[in-house]
């Protein structure tokens, strides 16, 4: 700081000095002594970066006709206020914003004899959306209706700057806002109908950039609503059995599935046939039971001709409880538990696991009782 006073005080050299806060405020000065040529600045630039990303800024471009030595200083924020206390003999400027920032900045040169020249370069620094890296709290273990799920969910923002809010969709048509305390996301909620829920929660910065996770599913039973039985036969689509997605025919299913008094988890016994494969499929346990009006979706596990450990969900609906088909609905997903799920069979390959069943029986019959 001394430097700069004393370079300042100079005849010939116009300077407004103010102090606020310790920093000082760019210097106004303009003349020339004894046929000194004043400094040229270069800032350099145009800029673009990223938020909570360093950026360098390059001065280098300055110069002073007479060859003297140059001394440095940066409005980083155009509101007409040098950054820094200390002035500085290198060009070059490792800078970071922590929010998004459109605008420009200036470089102050000043020379041996306290002549000064600024010049000023466009900077774009554009806003990175936040990052969900966690969200722990939910289980794919069935709960009862009217139980409280709870949610915790990590972020990250290198915009230490942004505000965000959280909403989470529970996927049972309520929307919530989460509490966020240091990137941290949590909320809580409780389902009043049983059913699969797909659970999503959305991130977003003040700036609009924003980031999504979803979690499924949140399975909600009611142990009251019910059981379902089927048996009859239909035609399994090519591309189902995934060994040889070239066969098609004829398969047949039987089942059982429900509460007994007094149990968590449902019980009963799950038969499925693809005879041009060969294929005879038996449940061995349940792990959950969904009733929902005409829908009934359970899930367990079980073996392939007497062998292996394969995890299976089965999805039907009942015609008779339903205006929007006059046939029952029928779909089993088949999955590899001990070769990272991969799917032996699925009569609706490719689609969510809990889309509504589209493949039609050709004889039988899905029902859904009462208790």
């Amino acid at each position: 700081m001394k430097k700069i006073i004393n370079l300042i005080r100079k005849k010939l050299v116009i300077c407004l000095v103010l102090l606020i806060a310790g920093v000082c405020v760019f210097p106004v000065i303009s003349g020339e002594e004894n046929g000194n040529s004043p400094p040229v600045a270069d800032a350099g630039g145009p800029y673009e970066g990223y938020e909570g990303t360093s950026l360098s800024l390059d001065a280098s471009g300055s110069f002073d006709p007479d060859g003297d030595n140059l001394i440095y200083n940066w409005d980083l924020d155009a509101d007409g206020f040098v950054e820094f206390r200390e002035w500085f003999d290198s060009p070059y400027l490792e800078w970071t914003w922590y929010d998004d920032y459109h605008g420009t900045v200036t470089v102050f040169v000043i020379d041996d004899h306290g002549i000064m020249d600024s010049d000023t370069a466009l900077v774009d620094i554009y806003n990175i959306a936040p990052e969900i890296t966690s969200l722990e709290g939910l289980s794919n273990d069935p709960i009862s209706i009217g139980a409280t799920v709870e949610l915790t969910s990590d972020f990250t923002d290198p915009g230490t700057l942004d505000t965000h809010i959280a909403e989470i969709d529970w996927g049972d048509d309520t929307i919530s806002e989460g509490i966020i305390d240091d990137y941290v996301v949590t909320s809580s909620h409780s389902y009043e109908e049983a059913g699969v829920y797909t659970v999503k929660i959305t991130v977003t910065d003040d700036d609009g950039g924003s980031d999504v996770e979803i979690f499924q599913y949140i399975v909600v039973y009611n142990p009251d609503s019910g059981f379902v039985t089927g048996g009859g036969w239909i035609i399994s689509p090519e591309g189902a059995y995934t060994l040889d997605t070239s066969l098609s025919g004829k398969a047949t299913f039987g089942f059982i599935s429900k509460y007994k008094k007094g149990q968590s988890t449902p019980s009963g016994n799950t038969e499925f046939q693809f005879h041009a494969a060969g294929m005879n499929f038996h449940s061995e346990s349940y792990d959950w039971l969904v009733i929902a009006g005409s829908k009934a979706m359970y899930k367990g596990n079980g073996t392939i001709n007497n062998e292996g450990n394969y995890g299976f969900k089965l999805t039907a609906i009942d015609e008779e409880l339903t205006p929007s088909t006059d046939v029952d609905l029928f779909r089993i997903k088949i999955w590899d538990k001990d070769n990272n799920d991969e799917v032996i069979y699925d009569n609706m390959i490719g689609e969510d696991d809990d889309s509504d069943p589209t493949t039609e029986i050709s004889g039988g019959q899905i029902k859904i009782h009462k208790n």
